[in-house]
This record gives C-alpha cells, sequence and structure tokens, in this order.
C-alpha cells in the first residue's frame, strides 16, 4: 500500500465498504463496474457522486474532478474532520491543500503531493511515493 490512513479512520473504515467519493464530473463513470467489483484491502469498492460540499463525509478518497473555487477551503475542511485522502487534477490544487493532484508536463502525466496537508492529517506515504511526486511544502 502506498498511503496508510490515520489510525482514527482506519477504525472507521473496518465497518464499510471502501469509499470512493467524486465532486463534479464523474471521470470514472465508464469503469464504474470494473471498479466496483475490485476490492481494496479485501473490501468492496464503493463509488459515490458528490454534489453539495456538505455530502463530504465518511468517504475514504474525495477526488475532486471539478470545483469552485470559493468552495475548495469549505471541501478540504470537511475531508480533514473525517480524515479523508484529497484527490484532483486541476492546476494549482496542491498548493491550496489538496494532498494529491495530477497534472501535465512536457505531456507526460505527474503528481504532487502536498506534505503539509498529509503530515497534519497523519497519512503515511511511502518513501516509493514520495520519490516520484513533486513535493509541495
Amino acid at each position: 500500500m502506498f498511503i496508510e490512513w490515520p489510525i482514527e479512520h482506519q477504525k472507521n473504515m473496518q465497518e464499510h465498504p471502501f469509499r470512493i467519493g467524486i465532486y463534479g464530473e464523474n471521470k470514472f463513470k465508464p469503469y464504474s463496474r470494473s471498479i466496483q467489483i475490485k476490492t481494496i484491502k479485501g473490501k468492496p469498492i464503493e463509488l459515490i457522486n458528490i454534489t453539495q460540499v456538505a455530502d463530504v463525509k465518511e468517504l475514504d478518497i474525495l477526488f475532486l474532478s471539478e470545483f469552485k473555487k470559493k468552495d475548495l477551503p469549505e471541501i478540504l475542511n470537511h475531508a480533514k474532520e473525517s480524515k479523508i485522502l484529497t484527490i484532483a487534477e486541476q492546476y494549482g490544487a496542491g498548493k491550496k491543500g489538496v494532498m494529491i493532484n495530477f497534472y501535465i508536463e512536457n505531456n507526460t502525466v505527474r503528481f504532487e503531493l502536498n506534505k503539509t496537508v498529509l503530515d497534519e492529517n497523519n497519512f503515511k506515504v511511502s518513501s516509493k511515493l514520495w520519490r516520484m511526486a513533486k513535493i509541495i511544502q
């Protein structure tokens, strides 16, 4: 496993499927069936479309496909309270507090990790992942 959730979240994870929330356009929709038959740590995966900031809770991962910049602080606050790993694919999202952000550089998909936010939320990231990422403090 490349990322380990905080201990307090791991206890909650035992009680439900591995939940991935998608805020904005669901780019995973064509793959939903194949994703939902897979497991993570022996648990089924549940994809949940999130349409309102208040619904950002009881998730393991929140994928921010599209968001209004004005909503981001509130989204991240909800995620922080629930120890949800946040992932985006929007320029500058890592610097704004998203934990993992994908971006294109020289026609290659790359990612950045926000070390400060990951550390503050007690996520443990493997050294292999740190070496491959652009690190934001």
